[in-house]
């Protein structure tokens, strides 16, 4: 659902910092030093049972209780970490700070229909609208760039084979070919369906129809160098759906 290069940058640094910063092994270890509380609150209240239920039942449930709150501060503290994280990550190779603020704006209109309403210290993430004020303001210290060139035909065209790649049965798959045939408004628009139509005619085995929109999508991304070379390689992954390996090299 991104829409520029520097939001899919954010998603990826973001994703990448939890696995550089080890956090899952780091969710084992605290799992692991929680156990004991855990296990001496149950035994606790096995002792106190023979003398008051109700305080065995209320030590079992504290301990838990405990154990659960510290692991949904420890996630907390992950996923703040994966955003400065990735912040600089993303920054330091040369996309836009504006990438992050607008990619959590995304999430916040997606989360609204669904979000559970609970408190925030119950939440395993934190609020979209905190890690959106502090991505604003990291991004304040930065000089913005001009980013008003458009909508990047790059990007249209991976989040296109994104979209056939992650709906791989027949009826998603019949609908990016139908709507390759649809006249959008925009040069870009037009290229990024024709780039599903003919991933998604390969899969669908049409392979005659594949190669007819191949030859529409190479006229509509002729002048762009980086856009003319990831056409070259759905050419190439044609081919080899056709089971022609020479030609695809």
């Amino acid at each position: 659902v991104v829409t520029s290069r520097d939001e899919l940058a954010s998603v990826l640094a973001h994703e990448l910092s939890h696995i550089t910063q080890r956090h899952i092994a780091r969710m084992l270890t605290q799992q692991q030093q929680q156990s004991p509380l855990m296990i001496g609150s149950m035994i606790l209240g096995l002792l106190a049972a023979s003398r008051s239920p109700q305080a065995a039942q209320a030590m079992m449930v504290g301990g838990q209780a405990v154990a659960v709150q510290t692991q949904l501060n420890f996630s907390r503290d992950m996923e703040r970490e994966a955003d400065r994280v990735g912040y600089g990550v993303a920054t330091q190779a040369g996309f836009e700070p504006s990438g992050f603020v607008s990619m959590f704006e995304k999430l916040a209109q997606a989360s609204r229909l669904n979000d559970s309403g609970g408190y925030p210290y119950l939440r395993s993430h934190p609020l979209t609208t905190e890690r959106i004020a502090d991505m604003q303001s990291r991004q304040q210290l930065l000089s913005a760039k001009d980013t008003s060139g458009g909508v990047d035909l790059v990007h249209s065209l991976m989040s296109a084979r994104a979209r056939v790649l992650s709906q791989p049965h027949v009826d998603a798959l019949r609908f990016f070919s139908q709507d390759a045939n649809t006249r959008h408004a925009t040069p870009v628009r037009q290229a990024a369906a024709l780039y599903a139509g003919v991933l998604a005619d390969s899969q669908l085995r049409e392979l005659e129809r594949a190669r007819q929109r191949l030859a529409s999508l190479n006229l509509l991304t002729h002048h762009d160098p980086s856009a003319r070379e990831l056409v070259q390689l759905l050419s190439a992954e044609l081919s080899l759906a056709n089971r022609q390996p020479m030609q695809a090299v």
